[in-house]
């Protein structure tokens, strides 16, 4: 869902993690700021990297400490481990899986998404994939809009591109 173009929606919050938002509000931008202060403290204190399912965990606790904060938030990242996607949401919990959708286009977007085989995924083909979600969910649900926020994570860090358009995410 979009309820502003404009709105941030996509947060680094550690050097190979993001975490996304499908709302605007403050407090989906207080928790990125908050585990980004967790991860500076870890690291700070123990001299190594927070592993991406440790950062899900501190993401959970941060969401459920803000009530107001209705909405699944989706963390991605890499580590040493490999690569990991969590659903954070009120009444889910944490839960890890091969990909996460979250707001109002959700169905549709997860029905694209169930159908790709992601077993060797190039960026390409990952913002192929993300665009063809997006397309769906917008055919479907009239507040999922035109501009699109994607994170690329790497172990090399975290770059956040925005497109006006799903054209321009192929591009």
């Amino acid at each position: 869902m979009v309820a502003s173009d404009e709105a941030e929606k996509l947060w680094s919050v550690h050097p190979s993690a993001a975490i996304g938002s499908p709302v605007d509000l403050g407090d989906a931008d207080a928790v990125a700021r908050a585990l980004r202060a967790e991860v500076d403290r870890y690291e700070h204190h123990r001299g190594q990297q927070l592993s991406v399912p440790a950062l899900a965990t501190a993401a959970g606790h941060e969401h459920r400490a803000r009530p107001g904060l209705d909405a699944t938030v989706v963390l991605g990242g890499i580590d040493e481990t490999g690569s990991h996607v969590f659903a954070i949401g009120v009444d889910d919990g944490v839960v890890e899986s091969d990909y996460a959708a979250a707001g109002t286009g959700r169905q549709s977007a997860s029905g694209v998404l169930d159908r790709a085989d992601t077993d060797s995924f190039s960026i390409a083909d990952a913002r192929d994939l993300v665009a063809s979600a997006i397309e769906s969910a917008a055919a479907r649900d009239p507040r999922t809009g035109p501009a699109v926020d994607v994170a690329e994570i790497r172990l090399e860090g975290v770059d956040i591109h925005r497109y006006e358009s799903t054209a321009a995410v192929r591009s």
